[in-house]
């Protein structure tokens, strides 16, 4: 049953090093992809938030906002963005409007990225020859 659950994964860059990520099943077996997804998104947001904060505490104000370039279906990117799917999540409320709230505050950004060009697969997945070379260059 182990391989009916979803891995969700995201790593932060900081330059052009990562600095923190996170490859890990999901604890249950969870039908809708779009509520995997935006699990691993509020847990990414909230290290960036972390990672924001400890910049900030050292002198580096980071007032851009932390990009996501997101590999995953844009359902989750939407849901992130757009009250309108508000009726379909009702199970994840607290979460979403944690999410909406860091996206109007512009702490946050999503934005697709074709899982071709994710470069941080190297550090969540098994890969091929030559998309780990790739990546790693």
């Amino acid at each position: 049953m182990d391989s009916l659950k979803c891995t969700t994964s995201y790593t932060f860059l900081l330059g052009s090093g990562a600095i923190n990520w996170s490859s890990k099943h999901q604890p249950t077996i969870t039908l809708p992809s779009t509520k995997v997804k935006h699990k691993a998104t509020i847990e990414a947001t909230k290290d960036a938030i972390w990672i924001k904060q400890l910049l900030q505490d050292i002198g580096q104000v980071q007032l851009a906002p932390t990009i996501f370039n997101c590999d995953h279906n844009q359902s989750c990117i939407a849901l992130s963005h757009d009250h309108k799917f508000h009726a379909r999540i009702k199970h994840i409320e607290i979460q979403y409007h944690y999410i909406c709230e860091i996206i109007k505050k512009g702490m946050v950004k999503f934005q697709y990225c074709n899982t071709n060009e994710n470069i941080v697969d190297i550090f969540t997945k098994s890969l091929t020859k030559n998309k780990h070379q790739d990546c790693a260059s």
